[in-house]
């Protein structure tokens, strides 16, 4: 099972606090069409702003939530009255708290794995499984 577990913390990256908006967002699409998250996830990498920037407006990140399949009203929603901000600096914090340092974070039954390849990931899935 893979379990995400998103942050918002490059916003002072940012000229428009993206990345939380981002988050938003994405806790929007989760709440009320959770099966569009993972293609909504994907969008979001794909169309990854520059670091400094902007970012993307809430227009594009509305027209991405569509384009996975998510529910835009909520989105929308969501973007223009900061529902779920209150949790994005929640879950923010708690990845400092327990002081991880970078993206991805893997755990694999608790333990950070360091090594992201293919066949190390196999092998700690594989332990755990036994």
């Amino acid at each position: 099972k893979v379990e995400y577990r998103p942050i918002a913390f490059l916003d002072e990256q940012s000229t428009t606090g993206y990345s939380t908006r981002a988050l938003v967002a994405a806790a929007a699409v989760v709440d009320k069409t959770p099966s569009a998250f993972p293609a909504f996830h994907k969008l979001l990498f794909a169309s990854q702003p520059a670091e400094g920037s902007a970012g993307l407006d809430d227009a594009k990140l509305v027209e991405l939530a569509g384009q996975a399949g998510g529910d835009t009203a909520a989105v929308q929603t969501a973007l223009s009255q900061g529902k779920f901000k209150g949790w994005t600096a929640k879950v923010t914090d708690a990845f400092f708290t327990a002081k991880y340092t970078g993206t991805p974070t893997i755990l694999v039954n608790g333990t950070q794995l360091k090594d992201w390849s293919p066949t190390a990931m196999a092998a700690a899935v594989e332990k755990a499984a036994a």
